[in-house]
């Protein structure tokens, strides 16, 4: 019985859990929210990632997805490189690694005052 309680206090937290590696936001060029999500790799290197663009107030959502093939590092900078021209970079300065609850700045094409956080760095 309690073996059955700790797979399910697990089970819980993970469902709560993001699977998402990287969440960035930022503002494109005629001012509209951005929003960007590189999820959690499983097994390969390869990964998923999604733009969300919001219109005026939060509404008329436009969403593009991306294939990430690539993660490097440089220093203190990490890059994710993925199909059509996806190029995200962000500045974990001062860390060498990415930290739970520390905010980054970021730079991708197109948008402006871009900031990341990893929810799941340790």
């Amino acid at each position: 019985m309690k073996i059955f309680a700790l797979i399910l206090t697990l089970f819980s937290f993970s469902a709560f859990a993001s699977f998402n590696d990287v969440e960035c936001s930022g503002t494109v060029r005629n001012g509209d929210r951005a929003r960007v999500e590189v999820e959690r790799g499983f097994g390969g290197s390869m990964r998923d990632a999604r733009v969300v663009i919001f219109g005026a107030r939060g509404t008329n959502p436009r969403v593009f997805n991306y294939r990430i093939f690539q993660i490097r590092k440089f220093g203190t900078m990490l890059e994710f490189v993925g199909d059509r021209n996806f190029r995200l970079e962000v500045d974990l300065f001062p860390d060498q690694s990415p930290r739970w609850g520390r905010t980054y700045r970021g730079q991708m094409r197109d948008m402006f005052n871009v900031s990341c956080r990893f929810p799941n760095a340790q």
